[in-house]
């Protein structure tokens, strides 16, 4: 890759029969493709889930970004509103803490190019690339709960506290037709039902090394986040409930004037349910419980 290009996103492709979303990116003269499946059951056609779409186009996108994190990012035909790419820098800057410190990178001066900003509300998002944004999510107890799951002592407590509170749901994410004993027994202890997605990742990014690639911790919570709040609304339900322990997002030291966890992936989990991003009804709400 020639230093100084810009990471470009090129957009999104929803696939209702495959029941599959497709991230695409490009750097450096590579294109990467990020794929990730739901099954085919839901309102693939409403705005909401479009808008949900969008959000994991442009989390997930961190993934491909690091893997020269050239100073420019060029949001392409994705719209956003002021108030995300405010958000979407911070997921990067915060989000990257570690990979920067580790790889001795300064990421302060990170600029992000086209888009589409504070566009029109539209009503239905354009193919490819999402809408802007609409009315808030709803008020009020949940209804259906969908609950990020990985068999560990935060998922299980949150499933404890949430199971008598609404209808509830588990959320499972790995990669395509894997199953993990570890999360399928707890899982089923629960006798909740389980709800699935996919998330397979460029086979570019397994290549690292030898493509010469930088690599590191990503923000990957919140792209499961995200990744969550899709597979909910295609269930029918209107809130995601998680939890981690509050030291995960505890500092180990500072680097270029931020904050740096080191050792843990994460350090924005909480950030994917925040006011900043604008949801269309019915996205759900993100109900951090611990």
């Amino acid at each position: 890759m020639r230093p100084g290009q810009p990471f470009r996103y090129e957009g999104f492709d929803l696939d209702p029969g495959q029941g599959l979303l497709t991230c695409r990116y490009s750097l450096g003269g590579r294109d990467f493709a990020e794929k990730i499946t739901f099954g085919a059951a839901g309102e693939w056609d409403s705005p909401a889930v479009g808008q949900a779409a969008r959000l994991i186009c442009l989390l997930a996108g961190v993934s491909y970004y690091k893997t020269a994190a050239p100073p420019v990012v060029d949001l392409g035909p994705i719209p956003v509103t002021a108030a995300e790419l405010g958000f979407l820098r911070a997921f990067y800057l915060d989000g990257l803490g570690e990979f920067a410190y580790r790889n001795g990178l300064d990421l302060s001066p990170l600029r992000f190019v086209g888009g589409i900003i504070d566009g029109p509300v539209v009503s239905e998002p354009p193919p490819g690339s999402g809408g802007a944004s609409g009315p808030a999510a709803p008020t009020g107890s949940p209804r259906a709960m969908l609950i990020p799951f990985g068999g560990g002592i935060d998922s299980i407590v949150t499933v404890e506290l949430m199971r008598h509170q609404a209808d509830a749901a588990l959320f499972v994410m790995s990669r395509p037709g894997d199953r993990f004993a570890a999360i399928e027994r707890p899982a089923a202890v629960t006798g909740l039902p389980v709800v699935r997605a996919g998330r397979e990742i460029d086979p570019q990014l397994l290549r690292s090394a030898e493509l010469g690639f930088l690599n590191g911790h990503v923000p990957v919570t919140g792209i499961l986040s995200a990744i969550a709040v899709m597979a909910a609304m295609l269930d029918g339900r209107d809130t995601v409930v998680m939890s981690n322990e509050w030291s995960a997002s505890s500092a180990t030291l500072e680097a270029n004037g931020r904050a740096v966890k080191l050792l843990r992936a994460a350090p924005v989990h909480r950030a994917v349910g925040g006011a900043e991003i604008r949801r269309p009804d019915p996205v759900p709400r993100h109900v951090p419980q611990l």
